[in-house]
């Protein structure tokens, strides 16, 4: 055994220590010497430890299997990572799109819709059950508001206007690359054929397991659209 990890041995009174005995105790002794607060005392090998001294200020210990104690201090992970584009469709002529793309952690996507119907229904994973939960507030330029809660739901209806001529939304959904349920939220703007405009904030749940690797959009009217223009962004 080398020194620094003797053998235990229960000595008893009036027992003589050899000089071996007195190196090895003193080894192990010696060999913890931490010099500073914060000292590791990691293992390079089998039976052997060196010191690893504290990190900077808001570093953490990370495994790095290229260092001698497989250990080192590193900067700490950097804020979130900002959206890049996954996938985009311009569309006429078409009553629905489905945009595929690589899941990730969070995704923004945007609608807008020029003419025919404004009534723009979204899915994730072509899913039609129901398990969209939402919450939906909606205050048109008339001076009218709604409130309402609902769930079951077959899609993310984003709009509502039967006779839009125009519209638009856009929607954050969180943790859609994990396999529980993921979140969404956002806000859409419509107008009818009388030129009312209405904006409409909502937020929800998708009742089922990510990940989300497409987005489909549909007409609810069944109508084709004109110049339906579509964008998935995503981070993480």
């Amino acid at each position: 055994m080398p020194a620094g990890y003797p053998v235990k041995v229960n000595y008893l009174t009036g027992d003589v220590l050899t000089a071996a005995n007195l190196n090895d105790l003193a080894g192990t002794v010696n060999l913890y010497d931490p010099t500073a607060k914060g000292d590791l005392f990691p293992a390079t090998a089998a039976d052997a430890v060196s010191r690893l001294a504290v990190g900077a200020n808001n570093t953490i210990l990370t495994a790095d299997s290229t260092t001698a104690t497989g250990l080192k201090w590193a900067a700490a992970s950097s804020a979130e990572s900002a959206y890049t584009l996954l996938t985009s469709s311009t569309s006429t002529g078409v009553s629905a799109i489905t945009l595929s793309f690589a899941s990730r952690s969070d995704l923004l996507f945007q609608i807008i819709q020029t003419s025919t119907s404004g009534i723009i229904d979204v899915t994730f994973n072509s899913n039609t059950s129901a398990v969209y939960d939402d919450f939906k507030a909606s205050i048109s330029q008339s001076g009218g508001s709604g409130f309402s809660m609902t769930t079951g739901n077959n899609a993310i209806r984003t709009t509502g206007s039967r006779d839009g001529t125009e519209t638009g939304c856009t929607y954050i959904v969180n943790g859609a690359n994990k396999a529980g349920f993921p979140t969404y939220y956002g806000q859409s703007y419509f107008a009818d054929g009388g030129g009312t405009r209405t904006t409409r904030t909502m937020s929800g749940i998708y009742a089922a397991n990510g990940p989300i690797t497409s987005i489909t959009v549909t007409n609810a009217s069944a109508e084709n659209f004109t110049a339906m223009n579509a964008k998935v962004y995503g981070r993480g």
